[in-house]
């Protein structure tokens, strides 16, 4: 609502010098926000004036910041009514103006003919055309849009807003040689223009060309520093070739806060390819910027997934204790909470854990559901299954389309409670909501159905995407749910190797019950012992790496 309003104060285009005070004052008053005092400056000019269209344009967009439509359509009207050459707006402008009105009670209809009445006034206004454009835009129909927004642009080809709006629905409608082409040449003579960058590199993109897009998307954050994750998820097409680039931008930065923001991005490139000491180093170097006795919650933030990717969960839990410190009742607290159980449980800390997890619970339902799904996890971890299906319960009242839950309690159900009726039922409803997607959800789903062949199979499409430490680790506890014993314990050898260190999770884990008595998996947990201990003697006082 408050962004349409924004429309209609843009199109209005307030800065005019009137001579009447009245509606200078009233002027001032809607810049400021102060609408109800526009709309009593905009009378007591009309008192005097009953036939001053500008006035009327003015106290009907007063009226329409304050959601009284029905005056602020009677003021529309009046403005359309006694426009004469000597109003301050032209004809197209009132006519948009009331259309935008329209817009805003869900009027589309009139809106539009509103708009095409604008144009019919006067072919040779952009504002017609660029206001229905607009609509069009928002309402999804990319191809009238474009078209309205070419025509603004005929006729003010130097409004860089309607050519940049021409080629953003261009591009949306799949027409990237077209959008392009406008774009290289908007951004050539006008090289500080973000968005069409941003836009021109995602065509890039999209065309698989990444180092265009890499050079072009980083422009675009050096202006705006924003909308950042388009481009770290593109890291794995071309990584070497972005931290370079980002890089050159971290040794070039002018200012510290440029440092800061290319030094941030470098840390979630990191994070995103599972190099979680390179990303720390960076947090760190980030951290020395704003001074070691400053906390910032993005970098507490970006240890904390650096922490939890090097299985280092008691450094985690650190960072979400200050941020909870921090921000102990805002929109993420129950955010941290939820992630700290689970590093608690990751700890062997079951009750931290489990009053974090309840607190969410009774203080946040945007979270409610994944805290219910993780406490039924931990319950069931601890034996108590009555009391995880309880919980496994209570996350589906909430999300019923949750697959991990179904998934979950469908394992519950066949391995600790032997009702397989049940557990097939909620088996088939993973595969009904994940269809065709390629997922470890739908992989144990169909594992568990024993559709062997089809979970392996799209598993190996899993391992064939991202050969990374946790799939290998899936991958074992599949082949020891088949008893392929020999498979499971390989598998499990290549996690550890590729740097998978949840060891207190894989000593709880029941998917690896079957090869847990095997010679093999003994000396695995037997040398985990030996380099924990010794990293714990390490840490003493006078100990050689103090």
């Amino acid at each position: 609502m408050k962004r349409l309003v924004v429309s209609i104060i843009a199109l209005l285009a307030f800065g005019l010098s009137f001579a009447q005070t009245n509606l200078d004052l009233a002027e001032q008053a809607i810049e400021n926000g102060e609408y109800t005092l526009a709309a009593y400056y905009a009378s007591e000019h009309l008192e005097a004036n009953p036939k001053d269209a500008s006035a009327y344009a003015m106290r009907s967009l007063a009226y329409a910041y304050q959601e009284e439509y029905v005056s602020a359509f009677a003021d529309a009207d009046k403005a359309i009514k006694f426009w004469n050459k000597k109003c301050e707006y032209d004809l197209p402008t009132l006519y948009c103006l009331r259309g935008l009105i329209h817009e805003q009670v869900l009027e589309y209809d009139k809106a539009l003919a509103d708009y095409a009445m604008a144009i019919k006034k006067d072919k040779k206004n952009p504002k017609g055309y660029s206001t229905r454009g607009r609509f069009y835009y928002k309402q999804s129909r990319y191809a009238l849009a474009a078209e309205d927004y070419k025509k603004a642009h005929e006729l003010v080809p130097e409004n860089t807003e309607y050519t940049l709006e021409w080629a953003r629905n261009l591009w949306l409608l799949d027409r990237n040689a077209e959008a392009a082409v406008i774009l290289d040449e908007l951004i050539l003579y006008h090289p500080r223009l973000a968005e069409a960058k941003r836009i021109r590199a995602l065509i890039y993109r999209e065309a698989e060309d990444y180092q265009p897009f890499i050079d072009m998307y980083a422009e675009y954050m050096a202006l705006e520093r924003d909308k950042e994750d388009s481009f770290v998820r593109t890291a794995p097409k071309a990584f070497g070739y972005m931290i370079k680039t980002v890089s050159s931008y971290i040794k070039n930065a002018d200012d510290d806060d440029a440092r800061f923001f290319w030094l941030g991005v470098r840390t979630r490139v990191y994070l995103y390819m599972e190099q979680y000491t390179e990303a720390l180093t960076d947090a760190n170097a980030m951290q020395a910027i704003i001074s070691d006795s400053v906390q910032n919650p993005y970098i507490l933030l970006l240890k904390t997934d650096c922490y939890e990717g090097m299985y280092d969960f008691a450094q985690a839990v650190r960072c979400y204790n200050a941020l909870i410190e921090m921000y102990p009742n805002n929109d993420y607290t129950y955010y941290y909470y939820n992630h700290r159980g689970r590093c608690y449980m990751d700890l062997g800390e079951y009750e931290k854990a489990e009053a974090d997890y309840t607190k969410v619970i009774e203080n946040d339902m945007d979270y409610a559901v994944t805290a219910y799904a993780s406490r039924a996890y931990l319950k069931e971890i601890q034996k108590n299954y009555d009391g995880a299906l309880e919980d496994y319960n209570k996350a589906l009242m909430i999300d019923e389309d949750y697959a991990y839950v179904w998934m979950s309690r469908g394992r519950l159900y066949l391995k600790f409670k032997q009702d397989t009726i049940q557990a097939t039922r909620d088996l088939n409803k993973v595969l009904e909501l994940e269809g065709e997607d390629v997922t470890s959800t739908r992989v144990y789903a169909l594992l568990y159905l024993g559709r062997t062949e089809e979970a392996l199979a799209l598993y190996d499409r899993i391992m064939a995407d991202e050969p990374s430490a946790g799939n290998y680790y899936d991958l074992a506890c599949i082949y020891s749910l088949l008893n392929r014993k020999e498979e499971a314990i390989r598998a499990l050898t290549t996690a550890i190797e590729k740097g998978y260190k949840n060891f207190h999770h894989m000593e709880v884990d029941s998917d690896l019950d079957n090869i847990r008595e095997m010679p093999e998996y003994i000396e695995l947990m037997a040398k985990y012992r030996k380099v924990k201990m010794q990293g714990l003697f390490n840490k003493l006082p006078g100990s050689s790496q103090e």
